[in-house]
């Protein structure tokens, strides 16, 4: 296939994805919970400031702890919390990268859209509120983790994969398949932080900002060895210099 052809297909999923991210927008903000808005603030810096401060790994993707904070704000406030933290941390991620508007527009959508599975997904498990225990949310944020993973993950992909005419499958085990466990750990660490914010209030968030930098580091160290095996599989590393 061209990359004339490709670029049509590639198209259309960037406009479905823009308009059905728009629709999460809409939907937020339709509902805008501002009952507490120093902790909504609070979690959309924190993404803002996780994803500015991401680390790139392959060409197509890198990892942030920012997907805590997205996900921390859509159990607190549903659909609004979604789209004001992923409108942040498109923003950081367009500063970082510098990459071209059309990019960042489908970062916002996909972020949004991820979101909102996230919180269709937890709202349905977890039945109650913020005044719930930890352990009662803890299960319901670490399948909703995996389920925002999987519709970011899907999305990306299928933009890649039409992008460099690509299979989807070797596109998504490339770039993802190593990141479903550090999802899991993210759902934990939203769980933490929503019920922390919902209880003391937006400085308890601060208990949460070493896990997240040290989930950042292993992150990047994990990112790190995983290019190096992937260059050795690949025969694109000098064999190592035998000792005199």
């Amino acid at each position: 296939m061209s990359a004339t052809t490709r670029s049509v297909p590639l198209r259309a999923l960037i406009a479905a994805t823009a308009v059905a991210g728009a629709a999460v927008a809409v939907a937020g903000g339709a509902h805008a919970d501002l009952s507490h808005p120093a902790v909504l603030a609070s979690l959309v810096a924190l993404a803002f400031g996780a994803e500015l401060f991401a680390v790139g790994i392959f060409r197509d993707s890198h990892v942030s702890a920012s997907g805590a904070a997205l996900m921390a704000a859509g159990a607190l406030f549903g659909l609004f919390g979604v789209a004001m933290a992923a409108a942040a941390i498109a923003v950081a991620g367009h500063l970082r990268t510098q990459r071209p508007a059309v990019k960042t527009v489908f970062n916002a959508a996909t972020f949004a859209i991820a979101g909102a599975a996230y919180v269709a997904t937890f709202r349905a498990l977890e039945g109650g509120g913020a005044a719930l225990s930890f352990p009662h949310l803890l299960l319901p944020a670490l399948v909703a983790g995996v389920v925002n993973m999987a519709v970011n993950s899907a999305l990306v992909t299928g933009a890649i994969a039409l992008d460099r005419g690509e299979s989807p499958a070797g596109v998504w085990e490339r770039n993802f398949l190593w990141l479903v466990p550090q999802y899991v750990v993210l759902g934990a660490v939203a769980a933490g932080m929503a019920m922390a914010a919902a209880q003391w209030g937006p400085w308890a968030l601060l208990l949460f900002a070493l896990p997240a930098a040290s989930l950042a580091e292993s992150l990047r160290v994990r990112a790190q060895a995983t290019a190096v095996l992937s260059a050795l599989e690949a025969g694109n590393l000098p064999a190592r210099p035998k000792a005199a």
